[in-house]
């Protein structure tokens, strides 16, 4: 049974391929424990369209969420309406949570070692 700690110990993958898709970066930081408004997000883990992210992980992966309508300021100082979301904390949800991180975008435990590239071959 997976719990909001076990995250903690997880590690984005280290393949040299390319970085983390943008999905898999919004769900770990919201497995973390953190919680994410659109304006956050575009700080946080550089999603620029949270909604559609959230979206995507609540109808095609199945993940709960919890929304929270919050007013935040904007850049001229006034308020702005906005959601806030966080990982329903349901076991099963973060059941699937985790093994989405695991399987689908290769997060790893701390501590080991990365499956490294083949070597080169000699010329």
């Amino acid at each position: 049974m997976v719990n909001f700690n076990q995250f903690q110990n997880l590690r984005e993958p280290v393949t040299g391929d390319s970085e983390t898709p943008k999905i898999a970066r919004v769900l770990f930081y919201l497995c973390c424990g953190g919680s994410l408004t659109r304006f956050e997000a575009e700080r946080e883990v550089h999603d620029h369209a949270l909604n559609s992210t959230i979206s995507t992980l609540a109808n095609d992966y199945g993940i709960v969420f919890l929304r929270e309508r919050v007013s935040v300021p904007n850049w001229l100082g006034q308020q702005t309406d906005c959601k806030r979301y966080a990982i329903g904390a349901a076991q099963d949800n973060l059941d699937r949570c985790y093994w989405l991180l695991r399987r689908t975008w290769g997060f790893i435990p701390r501590g080991t070692t990365p499956p490294c590239s083949p070597e080169p071959e000699a010329a």
